[in-house]
């Protein structure tokens, strides 16, 4: 059995993750390696992230891949266990119609925000330069809400390891009251500030869409790992095994 491919290859698979946690001796925290935009481009990957769980005696891997034309989240697991067990998962999920109409929508909404300026521009109202200003600060706003959301998840009891759908919903509520788009100031405004807060609820529909596939992912993601958990003679395939152990010879 020792000479078995697969147990050489689950074997140097933990040494090699279990590795990469460990300086001098010392157990490091959660490791991630986030790829540059070429790396990214060459590898397929967007981040590989390391964990150690000491209650299982285990090291979990996670690969995150970017979309592809058919997928919107993939994702790949491999998980290594002290007494010698490996397994091996990916969860690519796709969006369908509803979902892709978000994006879509959200796709449009800039298209027409653009639009818009190229308008007023034509129109005399604003020139080049200010709409450009005006353009960048709306955007910033955007990220700096979408910062906030973000930091409010994180801070907030409603939530476990991911947050739920409605604790996005009542957190959005109460950022948009507090940073209002508000009334356009002069008539030539008025269908530029009605673009802004389409685009604003176009972007909070799609922060609640990759809520909602995060959710779907964990979900599915903690069934598989406890399945393999339960399973004595789990094993992960060789080749999968392999791919990660020349990915991590990249990373290093």
């Amino acid at each position: 059995m020792d000479n078995d491919p697969s147990d050489r290859l689950g074997s140097a698979l933990a040494r090699d993750l279990n590795g990469l946690l460990e300086f001098e001796g010392i157990r490091l925290d959660d490791r991630e390696f986030t790829m540059s935009p070429e790396d990214m481009i060459e590898l397929d990957i967007t981040d590989v992230i390391i964990k150690r769980n000491e209650d299982y005696e285990r090291t979990v891997c996670h690969v995150h891949r970017p979309p592809s034309d058919d997928y919107y989240w993939r994702h790949e697991t491999y998980l290594v266990w002290d007494d010698g067990r490996t397994a091996w998962f990916y969860i690519n999920i796709a969006l369908d119609e509803v979902d892709l109409q978000v994006k879509e929508t959200l796709r449009t909404r800039h298209h027409e925000l653009l639009g818009q300026f190229d308008y007023l521009i034509a129109s005399n109202v604003v020139t080049k330069d200010d709409a450009q200003v005006m353009y960048d600060g709306i955007l910033t706003e955007l990220e700096k809400i979408t910062e906030k959301i973000n930091e409010t998840l994180l801070e907030s009891d409603v939530v476990d390891e991911t947050p739920s759908l409605e604790a996005l919903k009542r957190i959005i509520e109460q950022i948009d009251a507090s940073s209002p788009v508000g009334e356009a100031p002069y008539p030539e405004y008025k269908k530029l500030y009605e673009i802004v807060q389409s685009l604003r609820a176009a972007h909070y529909a799609s922060i609640g869409l990759r809520t909602a596939i995060v959710e779907r992912y964990v979900n599915e993601s903690s069934r598989r790992i406890d399945a393999a958990e339960s399973d004595p003679t789990s094993t992960a395939p060789p080749s999968e095994i392999w791919n990660l152990l020349q990915l991590l010879d990249k990373l290093r």
